[in-house]
């Protein structure tokens, strides 16, 4: 992320955005997403998942928040 900065990415986009982010990615903070969704995107938080959701039950959870958010 060093050398990325999504925030300046995220500020061209103009459709309404969601970004999910498990409390247990230990490869992107969750502080980041915070910060880089503020006023641009909507923020998920996925209790217990991971960065690529493999636990049991994530990717169902990836899949119901992003159909959620793309019906409204």
């Amino acid at each position: 992320m060093e050398k990325l900065y999504p925030h300046k990415e995220l500020r061209k986009i103009k459709i309404p955005t969601i970004i999910l982010h498990g409390t247990e990615d230990k490869h992107v903070p969750y502080e980041d997403s915070r910060r880089y969704s503020q006023g641009v995107a909507e923020l998920v938080t996925v209790d217990g998942a991971s960065h690529g959701f493999h636990e049991k039950g994530r990717i169902q959870q990836q899949i119901f928040q992003s159909t959620r958010f793309s019906k409204h």
